[in-house]
């Protein structure tokens, strides 16, 4: 599971797309509907495989899923919008 920034404000447009603004460091991140949907799954504490087996129910992926879902991972990081992974139930 990912830490997800609480501060991030999503919003979904009309088309299935979305924006992320992280008012810490006033950058702002444009999804398209894919990057959408991964956010989201995210965002309801999904895990990566859970979210690259959810994906590829809706259509063959590409061989390159796992990688472009990584790089996706370190934009969101990059930007403050996630943190590191964090194992359920470590007891904070």
């Amino acid at each position: 599971m990912f830490f997800m920034n609480p501060l991030i404000m999503f919003r979904l447009k009309s088309d299935g797309s979305a924006s992320l603004f992280n008012p810490d460091n006033n950058e702002t991140l444009l999804l398209n509907r894919t990057t959408t949907v991964i956010y989201k799954l995210l965002f309801e504490g999904q895990e990566r495989e859970d979210i690259l087996n959810r994906l590829s129910k809706k259509k063959e992926p590409p061989a390159e899923t796992g990688e472009l879902f990584d790089r996706f991972i370190e934009q969101l990081r990059a930007k403050g919008c996630i943190g590191l992974p964090v194992k359920k139930g470590c007891g904070f």
